[in-house]
């Protein structure tokens, strides 16, 4: 698997434990089998954990809003407490998301799908409700003009919170749209 091999040489070379050198891969000498990562999950984990908690917690939320996100919907989401251009910055450098495009505003990507699964996967539960809620309350402020463009969103977050009544409101305004389309 092409993207379990990349995953473990980015790994060992962030570990220190393999290094470029004049004819090619210098192994340091305390490099054994067991230091060696056997998921991509377990790889992309140790790769989250090693940078800050700015842009941890900035990933963290953008993996509850999913696969592609915007900035404008992650900085609703999480407010000023942290620096959001840094962090985005960071994750980029590491690899972990990249800026899609820029029109009609800026849209992030995660590199892979297995990166956010292993993000999302590593919420605690209760902290995951918490981003959904947050997630689903900064779609209604963004889009408040237009929510009905956006009704399976919200019915996908409210749904993995304990807000019941919202979640039935827009499962049942999502139920409603599809039928009309088909």
């Amino acid at each position: 698997n092409p993207l379990f091999v990349e995953e473990v040489l980015r790994s060992l070379l962030a570990s220190k434990q393999i290094a470029p050198g004049e004819r090619g891969v210098v192994v340091a000498d305390r490099l054994q089998v067991e230091d060696v990562p056997t998921t991509v999950q377990s790889i992309i984990q140790s790769r989250v954990d090693r940078i800050d908690d700015e842009p941890r917690r900035a990933l963290q939320s953008a993996a509850v809003i999913g696969r592609v996100f915007t900035r404008s919907l992650l900085e609703k989401m999480i407010g000023s407490e942290l620096d959001l251009e840094r962090a985005l910055w960071q994750l980029e450098q590491h690899d972990l998301v990249y800026l899609d495009r820029v029109v009609p505003e800026e849209e992030y990507s995660f590199k892979h799908v297995f990166t956010r699964d292993t993000v999302y996967r590593s919420l605690l539960r209760k902290r995951r409700g918490a981003l959904h809620l947050s997630a689903g309350q900064a779609i209604e402020e963004l889009y408040a003009d237009r929510l009905e463009e956006h009704v399976e969103r919200l019915a996908y977050h409210y749904e993995r919170t304990d807000d019941a009544a919202r979640a039935a409101t827009y499962l049942f305004r999502a139920g409603e749209k599809s039928r009309r389309a088909f």
